[in-house]
């Protein structure tokens, strides 16, 4: 967390400086939109104090009472296919299915059906 908060303070103190940059040179007549705009990309890409980042896979879990759903639903709806290959099927033609049987299947790609190394 601590190295997030360096990184987000030190892009905070980077937009800072652009914007007075850009005051100054108004005062001088000149155009500091453009310092202004880029003050605000620096700000958006800094993101929220409270960003940790990009995680790591062993981060990511499942709630418990939602274990086994897609599993469930591809034995009920899709006999004798395998959890990854529906999965496939699934994210191959979205529109087919429910919006919570598309986000089971993505979770079930992204996370569930990598390969081991």
């Amino acid at each position: 967390m601590e190295k997030n908060k360096k990184r987000y303070d030190k892009q905070m103190k980077k937009a800072s400086n652009l914007d007075q940059k850009s005051f100054e040179k108004d005062e001088q007549g000149g155009d500091g939109a453009r310092l202004r705009r880029r003050a605000g990309r620096v700000r958006r890409r800094a993101g929220s104090i409270h960003d940790v980042g990009p995680g790591k896979k062993g981060d990511i879990s499942i709630d418990p009472k939602n274990e086994g759903k897609f599993t469930a639903w591809v034995k009920k709806n899709m006999p004798g296919k395998e959890t990854c290959a529906a999965a496939s099927a699934v994210m191959k033609n979205k529109k087919k299915y429910s919006s919570s049987v598309v986000k089971m299947a993505n979770y079930a790609k992204n996370f569930g059906c990598s390969k081991k190394k």
